[in-house]
């Protein structure tokens, strides 16, 4: 086999494949005789089949597939022993091979269109100057994070006669008769004019509701009246609500059987331990923020001051092609530039990874499943005899989609962790108010 590369430019070429007979003959006869052993055919017993009768049946189809893999290998090799930093996939200039008469054998050539990323230099140093956040905890977030507790594992009563705040189940009914389904009120979903009418009410007590005007959002109506999602249109103009069920809400208490709820029995007793628990568990969640906002900036930075030459029409015509036709010029200026970040940020990471030799072991993305699945179903004796099936399942579920993601999970903190031990990060003590506005610069 014959591979040459003919540049056009940095970020192009026409990578050329001349694949004498020779180069596949041979595996594609040891395959036709693989086929027979194994076939299944009617009037032949297995393994009697005669090899002519599958090259008739089948011969296209193996010399297309042995050719392929033998493509595949083949220039996957001559792509790393070259260095090529290819872009996008391989673009065919001449028809995709399709064999011919199988007895008679001949020499193939065929030509792609290639994409390169030019050779770039990835600068990381203390030059690189930016600002790890510290959120400041509030008392005010610390009070609201209580009152969200209490409301969640509030205690739930069905009074007979309704109060404000309470929520309301029942059934309405349009005007006209043509539409009737159940609904549940809530109250903090309706608008104040709306509230006023579920107090003092009993069960089958009807109520009149002006629809969607009496309904605090948009957002709730279809969450609030259990209609199909063709119906909503119809959730316009008077109904009758008839109540079935009055539920009452009581924020639960602030004593040890609520600590025991939210941190588990005995890991806290007292107020004071409790509150400070919940301070240090919105600490670590804006350290994570914070961490997450740090990241992104790295990202934008190596970005924007790291010369990256894409083959940007090679890859216009690739995107195309690749979506057979169905991505129209409109939506690919509206995406490209999002695709072109992404693009450079994956070639970025990826000559950090080999510059600095980031490897990510099998061990540890089985190590990073297993404590994953501890987390969420505990350490009891049913879960810990049974956790390396578990962790087996979870790696190789939808064709170890779960494995890959965590693996490119590990090796991108490996990455950032390189990349913040070179650059200079300062400490900055802000509010969450101030860290919010700076986050929102971030969203991409």
């Amino acid at each position: 086999m014959e591979i040459t590369l003919e540049k056009k430019n940095k970020t192009e070429g026409l990578l050329t494949i001349r694949l004498a007979k020779t180069d596949y003959q041979q595996r594609f006869e040891e395959k036709l005789k693989e086929y027979a052993r194994h076939a299944q055919i009617k009037g032949f017993r297995q393994g009697k089949v005669p090899s002519g009768l599958i090259k008739k049946m089948y011969g296209k189809s193996i010399l297309a597939d042995e050719i392929q893999a033998l493509l595949n290998q083949h220039v996957g090799d001559y792509i790393r022993n070259n260095k090529l930093n290819i872009v996008g996939d391989l673009m065919p200039l001449t028809p995709s091979f399709t064999p011919g008469d199988v007895d008679t054998l001949d020499d193939i050539e065929m030509q792609f269109h290639i994409g390169m990323a030019d050779d770039f230099k990835c600068e990381l140093s203390d030059k690189i100057k930016l600002t790890r956040y510290r959120i400041e905890v509030a008392d005010k977030a610390v009070e609201e994070t209580v009152e969200n507790l209490r409301k969640r594992f509030a205690k739930t009563t069905y009074p007979e006669i309704s109060e404000a705040g309470n929520d309301l189940m029942g059934s309405i009914q349009s005007e006209d008769g043509s539409l009737q389904a159940m609904a549940y009120l809530k109250y903090d979903w309706l608008t104040p004019e709306a509230q006023k009418l579920t107090e003092g009410r009993k069960k089958d007590d009807e109520i009149e509701l002006l629809l969607p005007d009496m309904v605090a959002s948009p957002e709730y109506l279809s969450r609030m009246f259990s209609v199909k999602a063709e119906d909503e249109e119809k959730l316009k103009g008077r109904f009758k609500f008839k109540v079935i069920t009055i539920s009452r809400s009581e924020p639960a208490e602030i004593n040890q059987e609520l600590f025991d709820r939210v941190f588990g029995k005995d890991t806290v007793t007292g107020e004071e331990a409790f509150l400070q628990k919940i301070r240090e568990t919105i600490e670590r969640n804006y350290a994570r923020e914070a961490e997450t906002l740090l990241h992104h900036e790295i990202e934008d930075y190596l970005i924007e001051h790291t010369k990256i030459s894409l083959p940007e029409n090679f890859l216009r015509n690739w995107l195309k092609a690749d979506n057979e036709g169905k991505i129209t010029d409109e939506v690919l200026d509206k995406e490209f530039p999002s695709f072109l970040r992404s693009l450079k940020w994956s070639l970025i990471k990826k000559k950090i990874a080999e510059e600095h030799q980031v490897s990510v072991a099998t061990e540890e993305v089985t190590q990073r499943a297993a404590n994953m699945l501890i987390q969420e179903f505990g350490t009891s004796e049913a879960v810990m005899s049974q956790l390396d099936k578990l962790v087996n399942n979870y790696l190789t579920h939808e064709n170890g989609r779960n494995f890959n993601r965590l693996y490119d999970q590990i090796q991108l903190e490996k990455i950032m962790g390189i990349i913040k031990d070179k650059i200079k990060i300062s400490e900055k003590t802000i509010s969450f108010e101030e860290f919010r506005k700076i986050a929102e610069k971030h969203k991409h």
